[in-house]
């Protein structure tokens, strides 16, 4: 489906977001080999729910992304995420600011690319990123619910492309409908 010339605009793509049906390291590959960033939520896959050590170091991640720092008293420090290395494709991560250590680590998101990705599951902007996902999945939705799409067979791009032109321009009809009665609230209810 991804590799469709024509579902992704490959030249303007900047970030993929799928929902965690879609979360798989060759698909992820595939996308970022072309230089877009890849969002999914994550699949929880591992048995155990502990964290695993990072190489042989004191960092330590769990199946979250959220990664620890293991001091020599045996205590774990929860790490907070500092941004994405461009340069060396890793994340880095540093002691809250609390503490008054500056040091910053860094994970190769060749670690596990499936935890640690381009765009951290800890940082602000993968929630931005995949609150957009779900505005669109509603949207997906209602096409599929009240145009009744899921049980509609539709052949060819052009058919399709007329559907949900239609259904798009009722919807916007309604819309100006209750602005003109001068009720903002739920625009996108089918009731004027």
């Amino acid at each position: 489906m991804v590799e469709d010339e024509q579902v992704v605009d490959w030249e303007r793509a900047k970030v993929i977001t799928l929902d965690s049906g879609y979360e798989d390291s060759k698909l992820q590959g595939m996308i970022e080999n072309r230089d877009v960033a890849f969002l999914a939520d994550g699949r929880h896959l591992w048995q155990e729910p502990e964290a695993r050590q990072y190489r042989n170091t004191s960092l330590f991640y769990n199946e979250e992304g959220e990664v620890f720092y293991k001091t020599e008293e045996q205590d774990f420090i929860q790490l907070e995420y500092r941004g994405y290395d461009k340069s060396r494709k890793s994340q880095r991560f540093g002691f809250p600011k609390s503490r008054k250590d500056r040091r910053i680590f860094r994970i190769a998101c060749s670690e596990n690319p499936r935890i640690f990705p381009r765009i951290s599951r800890q940082s602000k902007k993968f929630r931005r990123e995949y609150r957009r996902r779900t505005a669109a999945e509603r949207i997906n939705g209602r096409l599929d619910r009240d145009f009744r799409f899921e049980d509609r067979s539709i052949r060819g791009l052009a058919k399709m492309d007329l559907f949900v032109s239609m259904a798009f321009l009722i919807q916007l009809a309604f819309a100006c409908a209750k602005v003109r009665e001068q009720e903002t609230a739920h625009l996108a209810a089918w009731v004027v």
